[in-house]
């Protein structure tokens, strides 16, 4: 995770009237307060803490966001797409292949700031990955479409012989 990185993207960004919200607590959340601070973005960036309205913060956003060093494949990804939000990542671990086939933005580091104001640019195309992002997750990662590879997974095992 990176979200200090994050911060200083979005500053670079420079996105007028943009906001960017944080949701959760963890050891950085210091390091991430003084870069704000740093910054003069306290009227820009909040930190919401642990919340219970998770998905009516998703549903109010405009895109979400991962600045991550690394991941395996993040829940929080599978929870945006579930509300077909446009979603920036760097490209790390399983992400690839979830934002693939244009649904949605990977960016290095380095380019953050860029793909943050394209977003922002081009909110119908960025509206489109988001639902070509929701189609992808509800197929693939709903409670059905698991409980079929489950099922379907057992049944390869319990066909195989033994050697």
């Amino acid at each position: 995770k990176n979200p200090v990185g994050l911060v200083q993207a979005f500053a670079r960004a420079a996105i007028p009237k943009s906001r960017l919200d944080f949701i959760g607590a963890g050891p950085l959340e210091d390091d991430v307060r003084a870069s704000v601070q740093a910054l003069g973005l306290e009227q820009q960036v909040a930190l919401l803490g642990l919340r219970n309205d998770v998905r009516e913060q998703l549903r109010a956003a405009d895109a979400f966001v991962l600045h991550s060093d690394y991941e395996g494949l993040p829940l929080a990804l599978l929870e945006a797409g579930a509300e077909a939000l446009p979603v920036v990542s760097t490209p790390v671990g399983a992400i690839p292949d979830v934002l693939a086939d244009g649904r949605g933005y990977l960016s290095e580091k380095a380019d953050m700031p860029r793909a943050l104001r394209h977003v922002a640019d081009l909110p119908g195309e960025a509206a489109e990955c988001g639902r070509r992002l929701f189609d992808h997750i509800t197929s693939r990662y709903s409670v059905a479409a698991m409980i079929t590879a489950h099922q379907n997974l057992y049944r390869s095992l319990a066909n195989e012989t033994p050697a």
